[in-house]
Order: structure tokens, then sequence, then C-alpha cells
């Protein structure tokens, strides 16, 4: 995906189902997630540029992740 200003960011899931009228995209991470608000940021950015309902990360080790992170990840859209 391109966001604005030319940066590009990859995604690892974009799904669609016409059916039901969702798209969802994600985030696979398998090391420490060193900024996560930033990284929560750049998510939302790419959920709006591809249109997206919802966002999911999966992260196989976040680091420390608190109840707040989590929270103000689900006000964005995302799911972690």
């Amino acid at each position: 995906m391109t966001l604005h200003g030319h940066k590009k960011k990859p995604l690892d899931l974009h799904a669609s189902d016409s059916q039901l009228g969702i798209t969802i995209i994600g985030s696979n991470k398998s090391g420490k997630i060193e900024y996560f608000t930033e990284h929560i940021s750049d998510l939302k950015l790419l959920t709006s540029a591809a249109k997206a309902n919802k966002a999911i990360l999966v992260a196989t080790r976040p680091g420390e992740v608190t109840k707040q992170d989590r929270d103000a990840a689900l006000d964005a859209g995302i799911v972690v």
C-alpha cells in the first residue's frame, strides 16, 4: 500500500468478502514491537488507505503490551 507522501508499507493480509461487504487487513510481526503506538498509527493509516473495516495485528513476541495499548488499538479499529 502507498500512503500519503509516497510512503510504501506492505500488507501481510488483505481479505474481502463482497457478500458481507467487509474488508480486513492484517500485520504479522514475529519480533518485538519497539514502538507499539507508532505501529498502531501506521496500521490505522493502512486501514484507511485500504478502505478496510477492521485490521488485525498478530505479534508472536509483542513485548509488553499494556491494557491501555490494547484499548487504544481497539479505539483505532485494530484487534491485537
